[in-house]
């Protein structure tokens, strides 16, 4: 049987950080100079949870106003969705509720939703931390201020995410394929 790994998609505006983030936590490297995604990138990450591998796709998602289009097309699928916006771009955080909105409208399953408070290292953050806390908890959202730059909470976001929707995903594949071939033996 051919598996396809869960999909945890990344979404938000241009320039908040979300390649530099996949970047850190799949190679814990960080580039200064990085180019606006066109489209979508995927890197296959694989990570331990409670000793075993858990595997997933990482869907870095372009957030230019021109390609909004078509970002919708890669939430198929999505076990995830990691919202990012950046301490330094207060338009980013505003823009939080209409990429929820595009998120909600354009998938025919709930897709649990993360929050990313990029740039935590800047020191003229134009978005108050009160603030960032207050519009995650009034969403039921876990939020973690992350910085590509300094690997800030980056694992932790990851570890969350892996541990709370992906592995849980692989769990049941995992006792759907031990049901079939059970049922299989029973047959015929």
């Amino acid at each position: 049987m051919n598996h396809i790994s869960p999909r945890v998609i990344f979404i938000g505006d241009s320039g908040v950080g979300k390649t530099s983030l996949i970047t850190r936590g799949t190679n814990d490297t960080f580039n200064e100079m990085t180019s606006p995604t066109i489209g979508a990138g995927v890197t296959q990450f694989t990570m331990s949870v409670n000793g075993a591998d858990v595997s997933f796709q990482v869907w870095d998602t372009a957030g230019q106003e021109i390609y909004r289009s078509i970002v919708p097309l890669y939430f198929k699928y999505a076990k995830c969705a990691i919202v990012v916006f950046s301490f330094e771009d207060v338009k980013s955080f505003q823009s939080l509720n209409s990429w929820l909105d595009m998120l909600h409208s354009n998938t025919d399953h709930e897709v649990p939703v993360v929050i990313a408070g990029n740039k935590w290292d800047v020191e003229k953050k134009t978005v108050e931390l009160a603030e960032a806390k207050k519009w995650a908890n009034d969403r039921n959202c876990q939020l973690f201020f992350t910085s590509a730059k300094t690997g800030e909470q980056v694992n932790q976001l990851f570890q969350f995410v892996a541990e709370n929707y992906v592995s849980e995903t692989q769990k049941a594949a995992s006792l759907s394929l031990v049901e079939n071939k059970d049922k299989k033996k029973d047959c015929c």
